[in-house]
């Protein structure tokens, strides 16, 4: 009876061990190979939900996680646009993502940014994702490949999209502005940029407002600098935008500069996350003096004409602080220019000294002497305010001028002789005659 026993006993172990062995390992050990799958709808998620086709740009983002046991190797995950929430290859896709290789127990954000695709009709749709979309990776269940967004769909309208062009944080060959040091309430200030209209109808009229901000991020809170009207953009066009005015009164501060496009929202759009900004090129807000000319009607000439080592000469000007602290003592230095950008390698007349202004006030300058020995011809006569730049300014542009009429430089009419004639050609002329005249007299006696 033992003996039967046992035999029946090592005949059931011979039997189920086997069988044990193959349910039990695989548990312990877990997936022999990769396996990749969504990470979880925490990690997911795509913006904007409404799409011009064409037009609006997309971005769309999900966690792609290795729960096996082995490296997947590189991988291709596209994502799609479903009428439904069964994501297959046959729906319309969005965009393909390379992944290169992820290790055992790891995971990686996975996005694609860009325009919407122009063929995907104006619907309704889920936005999913296949992980290993071209079946690259011999995985240990390939089942679970395949996730959705289960938060929001997708509309996709025929409606217009306005844009800052070349992008929010580009097309910097189409924007700008200058000065890049200002005075509130004083500077005067120019800022430009490009929109364009990227839907599939008319944008109708909407406003630009153009903005300074602590950070890059521009919005509808940073300190407005303008705003502009811009008329309706048709489709696929773009419109020059711009602003020239005195800056307003904001904040003493350095500031990124940028726009809201349809700032009022008068624009029914695909996305309305509409700025744009300049290049870094820092714009600051300062509390500084800020010297210029006052205007043609305090400057002027004692003379039109000059003659060259001989004419007595005097240029005046007056110059004002429009800054808003007190300026120091600077030079004003007089110039002869052929054109009327006047520069320090002119022709140099003199200089005056400029006493120190309070700001709102002006001060009369000038200079005379001797109109200097100088090649005749036609020039204007200009100055540049605080020649050597010791005085600190809101503004280093605005520190030249010059007399709109130009001044007449050469011999005066006396010296000139016959138009057309030599003076010493003529003088030996004379004498030549006067010799001939006084022999043939004295031939005659």
């Amino acid at each position: 009876m033992n003996k039967t026993k046992k035999h029946l006993i090592s005949t059931y172990l011979l039997i189920s061990l086997p069988l044990i062995i193959g349910t039990i390992i695989p548990q312990v050990k877990g997936n022999p190979g990769p396996d990749l799958t969504n990470r979880g709808p925490s990690y997911d998620a795509f913006t904007p939900n409404k799409a011009v086709p064409g037009g609006t740009n997309i971005t769309v983002w999900c966690d792609v996680l290795n729960q096996g046991d082995t490296a997947s190797g590189d991988f291709n995950v596209s994502f799609y646009a479903s009428i439904n929430a069964i994501i297959s290859q046959s729906d319309y896709e969005i965009g393909k993502v390379f992944v290169s290789s992820l290790s055992a127990s790891t995971w990686t954000d996975i996005s694609w940014s860009g325009p919407f695709p122009s063929d995907i009709p104006n619907d309704t749709y889920y936005i999913g994702w296949i992980i290993d979309v071209d079946s690259n990776i011999v995985e240990e269940n390939e089942g679970n490949n395949i996730a959705y967004e289960t938060v929001s769909l997708l509309n996709v309208v025929i409606e217009a999209e306005l844009y800052n062009r070349g992008g929010p944080n580009g097309g910097f060959q189409y924007s700008g502005y200058t000065p890049t040091e200002v005075m509130p309430s004083v500077t005067m200030f120019t800022i430009w940029c490009d929109i364009e209209n990227v839907g599939l109808k008319a944008s109708g009229d909407f406003n630009v407002s153009f903005r300074a901000s602590w950070n890059p991020i521009i919005s509808v809170i940073s300190e407005e600098i303008a705003k502009v009207f811009v008329p309706s953009i048709n489709s696929d066009s773009y419109a020059d935008v711009s602003w020239t005015g005195i800056f307003p009164s904001i904040p003493f501060d350095w500031y990124y500069v940028g726009w809201v496009i349809d700032v009022d929202n008068d624009v029914v759009e695909g996305s309305e996350d509409d700025v744009g900004i300049a290049e870094f090129s820092p714009l600051k807000v300062s509390d500084k003096p800020d010297l210029t000319d006052r205007g043609s009607s305090f400057s002027g000439l004692n003379i039109t004409s000059a003659e060259p080592g001989v004419t007595p000469f005097l240029v005046s000007a007056e110059i004002e602080n429009i800054g808003l602290q007190p300026s120091g003592s600077c030079n004003v230095s007089f110039y002869a220019s052929l054109d009327n950008n006047i520069t320090g390698s002119d022709i140099y007349l003199g200089f005056d000294t400029l006493p120190p202004l309070l700001n709102g006030s002006f001060s009369y300058v000038e200079w005379t002497g001797i109109f200097p020995n100088i090649t005749i011809g036609t020039y204007y006569i200009g100055w540049i305010i605080d020649v050597n730049s010791v005085v600190d300014e809101g503004n280093e542009k605005n520190n030249k001028a010059y007399i709109i009429s130009q001044l007449l430089v050469g011999l005066p009419t006396s010296k000139k002789g016959i138009p057309g004639y030599d003076f010493i050609l003529m003088v030996s002329l004379v004498a030549v005659f006067s010799v001939i005249y006084i022999l043939k007299k004295r031939n005659k006696v």
